[in-house]
């Protein structure tokens, strides 16, 4: 990770600390080992809330596991939306958390583009041409709005984009 970032727990109280992800894969990122820290930290019971087909990467399963974490699996959360960049390996090089799901949708709404609607949403992978078309959506119809870290969405996707095709590897959206 190039700077510290934020997150954005899903649910919160006196007991758990949930993070809700919406995608049909959920890798290990910096956004959910930080949420179980804060979990941890805090003497909560941490919940990595997915759809109930969603798999799970088998290094997050074991982190969970070995640092007292759990699966719930479920339909229907409100999921936050994390743009992450990892290596030809799978490894994680940097990522960001752009908002709650709600909030990404009136993002979405509000551009001009509809190759962004179409193509910037969970579950999405870019590698190859496809970093090259999304760096070039970005550039011609910047997105409107922040991420939580206060960087602008397009010019923070596009240091994805640029870190990713600098190490052979992938955007993701999770």
């Amino acid at each position: 990770m190039s700077r510290p970032r934020g997150v954005i727990p899903s649910f919160s109280n006196d007991t758990q600390l949930a993070l809700c992800k919406g995608g049909p894969r959920v890798r290990n990122t910096y956004e959910v080992r930080l949420c179980l820290y804060f979990a941890v930290k805090n003497g909560k019971e941490f919940l990595l809330v997915v759809n109930p087909s969603a798999r799970i990467d088998a290094d997050l399963e074991a982190h969970l596991d070995a640092h007292g974490g759990r699966v719930v699996r479920a339909d229907g959360a409100n999921h936050s939306v994390y743009f992450g960049a990892e290596d030809s390996s799978g490894g994680e090089i940097d990522g960001w958390v752009a908002s709650a799901a709600d909030q990404w949708s009136k993002v979405l709404g509000r551009s001009t583009s509809h190759w962004l609607k179409e193509n910037l949403v969970v579950g999405r992978e870019f590698h190859g041409d496809d970093l090259a078309g999304l760096r070039t959506e970005c550039r011609k119809v910047p997105l409107e709005g922040m991420n939580i870290d206060d960087e602008p969405l397009s010019e923070a996707i596009l240091k994805l984009v640029r870190a990713a095709e600098a190490m052979a590897g992938r955007v993701f959206i999770q």
